[in-house]
Order: structure tokens, then C-alpha cells, then sequence
């Protein structure tokens, strides 16, 4: 069951399940790591090397 949410609020008159929340916060955790690295990266290399430090894995796509 999925629900809208504007920006990050959520709505109090919908019910919202377990899968949800897990979803939802861990998305929030990623982007504020994301946003963290991104601030002190200079070159896309140190970027990925300081994701590994925080325990996240960028994959990167090619172009065809």
C-alpha cells in the first residue's frame, strides 16, 4: 500500500505498514549521507572512496 508524501511529511489520517517506515527512513538516511559526501568531495574517485567509509556502495552506469 503505497501512500503520497509531500516533501517529507507524512500524512496522520492515513495508515501507513511496517515495510513503509523501513523504506521511508532508510531513503532519508541514504539521501543525508549522499548529501553529506557530496559536500566534501572533490573528484569522483574520493567520492566513492568515501561512500565505502560510510558503508555505501555506488554502482556507476555507463553511457551506450
Amino acid at each position: 500500500m503505497k501512500k503520497p508524501i509531500r516533501g517529507r511529511q507524512l500524512s496522520k489520517r492515513d495508515l501507513y505498514d511496517e515495510e513503509f517506515f523501513r523504506t521511508h527512513f532508510a531513503k532519508i538516511e541514504i539521501e543525508s549521507r549522499l548529501e553529506f559526501l557530496f559536500n566534501r568531495a572533490n573528484s569522483l574517485e574520493e567520492l566513492l572512496l568515501k561512500a565505502k567509509e560510510v558503508n555505501l556502495t555506488i554502482d556507476l552506469k555507463q553511457k551506450m
